[in-house]
């Protein structure tokens, strides 16, 4: 601090010197250290405050998953999958068939639930082609996830696969109109 003091003597000096242009110059050399000594002085501060926040994110991310989880796609299984096709005849089920560990599958996922969202008068659900549903998984002969089959009383009337929403969203329009 009694650099800062010394600066500021200095400064006025100059002013009165006539000496505009260099106190300008101290002036600001002395504010530029105040302003680093107060950068390194709160830089753990800061650290600290931008690791709080990638935490508080984190700690956020599952709670919005299980939002759209709890708000998403229904799941069907090798049991329920005909009962739910019984049940909906009426309406247009378009079935996501997917595996835990397909990228696209994920990818298509919010995309999906915006869509069931969006086309109040069709069925968006999801089934899982894991052991437990494989059996239902060959005899439905998927081969590769994503697959998309569209259902109406019964019977499936289109398929698609591969994650291209806007395809998706044009067989499902196609299908309306028919």
């Amino acid at each position: 601090m009694a650099s800062l003091a010394m600066r500021t003597t200095a400064t006025a000096g100059m002013a009165r010197s006539g000496s505009h242009r260099a106190a300008v110059s101290v002036t600001h050399a002395a504010s530029a250290a105040v302003q680093l000594r107060v950068a390194r002085a709160s830089r753990p501060e800061m650290v600290r405050a931008e690791r709080a926040h990638v935490i508080a994110r984190a700690d956020a991310a599952p709670a919005a998953t299980a939002a759209a989880t709890t708000e998403g796609l229904h799941e069907l299984n090798q049991e329920t999958f005909y009962p739910y096709l019984e049940e909906h005849r009426q309406t247009l089920v378009v079935v996501d068939f997917y595996t835990d560990w397909c990228g696209p599958c994920k990818v298509m996922y919010p995309e999906l639930v915006k869509l069931s969202q969006e086309k109040t008068n069709i069925k968006v659900v999801k089934f899982n082609c894991n052991k437990q549903n494989k059996e239902l998984g060959v005899k439905l002969k998927i081969k590769v996830a994503p697959t998309f089959h569209l259902y109406k009383n019964n019977e499936k009337v289109a398929e698609m696969t591969g994650a291209k929403i806007d395809k998706l969203r044009a067989l499902i329009d196609e299908q309306l109109a028919a």
